[in-house]
């Protein structure tokens, strides 16, 4: 990224505020409160920092096609969409998420597994309406809402069944300074559940999460004190969400390495959001593979070196990740986490 970039993307990032408190939902009381110390992070909103990353490439990315199969050649390799096209290239760097269909034919046996929980996510536009209705510290800094079961549902499911919302401001202070189009202030939340909340069968739970997500969001908080509710009821239907979490191993396997493909982000290390640090891992991996590739060339060598680190700090983003997840959801230990098939729909050639 040029210097002129980087000035680009800091004048178009949000206030990162350095302070975090938790807060019960029902009583909406301050459970902690604490400032936060040391390095300032960026605090970014993802569609800006998309449109940042891929400003003077608009040119060589195309969007609106559906991977169907890759084939390796001598020198090369191809990937055919379903529509029938192709295009070709020496690396094929498979960054398609936590469902990767490029990781399901290039390492079939790889798994992942179901932390028993869901995420739901959305934005809520800070208007006049919710300045008035909101806790005024739910503006202040980064706020947890924390929700836990009563005592006699915690001792039949033998889990506290706890929910975290977190709630994070957005304000971007630098409008002036920048050409880019940036979003309106709001509130960016996403709240962490356990699945058994949506539901005690797999089928009445997949009918559930199909519902849209504000619906989803309003049964969970149904009890909770208005003036965090009202995050929840004030928000914008068009951004809001509802997925299933899933997560990789946190020892990752070995496997041979090509010099023709290569994985990184969630296709390779998909973890449950509750460590915050998916995104985080997932750009490392792009600039430690960009300067091992750099280095060395499009290599065996260089991949496997990129593979070989990334092993090491995936490692570690995805125990934080269950760690979180125990505290914030619920999630069982990993070797308790049922496995999760997926099944792809081509191969390689």
């Amino acid at each position: 990224m040029s210097l002129e970039l980087w000035k680009e993307f800091e004048n178009c990032c949000a206030v990162t505020v350095m302070g975090e408190s938790t807060i019960n939902a029902l009583s909406a009381t301050l459970i902690s409160s604490r400032a936060l110390r040391g390095i300032r992070p960026y605090t970014v909103d993802r569609s800006v920092l998309r449109k940042v990353l891929v400003k003077g490439l608009e040119d060589k990315i195309q969007f609106g096609k559906k991977f169907s199969k890759y084939t390796i050649n001598p020198d090369s390799v191809t990937i055919t969409f379903e529509d029938g096209t192709e295009s070709s290239g020496t690396l094929l760097v498979g960054a398609d998420g936590g469902r990767s269909q490029i990781r399901q034919i290039f390492l079939p046996d790889f798994k992942t597994v179901d932390p028993e929980g869901i995420c739901i996510f959305g934005k809520t536009p800070i208007t006049d309406e919710l300045k008035k209705r909101i806790l005024p510290k739910a503006l202040q800094w980064f706020v947890v809402v924390r929700d836990t079961a009563p005592v006699i549902q915690q001792v039949i499911w033998g889990s506290e069944l706890p929910v975290s919302m977190f709630v994070e401001k957005m304000s971007f202070p630098n409008r002036s300074l920048t050409e880019m189009e940036l979003p309106e202030d709001y509130l960016y939340w996403s709240m962490l559940l356990p699945t058994k909340l949506l539901g005690m069968t797999e089928d009445a739970v997949t009918a559930s999460i199909n519902r849209p997500s504000t619906e989803i969001g309003l049964d969970i908080t149904c009890e909770w004190d208005p003036s965090l509710k009202c995050i929840i009821e004030l928000q914008d239907p068009s951004q809001g969400a509802a997925i299933r979490i899933i997560s990789g191993p946190p020892m990752l396997p070995e496997w041979e390495t090509s010099d023709r493909v290569a994985l990184i982000g969630d296709a390779i290390h998909v973890m449950a959001p509750s460590g915050g640090v998916g995104v985080a891992t997932a750009l490392k991996d792009a600039s430690i593979l960009s300067d091992k590739l750099a280095q060395g060339g499009i290599s065996k060598s260089s991949i496997g070196a990129y593979e070989s680190e990334m092993r090491i700090y995936a490692e570690a983003s995805i125990r934080r990740s269950f760690a979180g997840g125990k505290l914030f959801f619920g999630q069982p230990p990993f070797d308790q986490c049922k496995e999760v098939s997926f099944k792809a729909t081509s191969g390689e050639e």
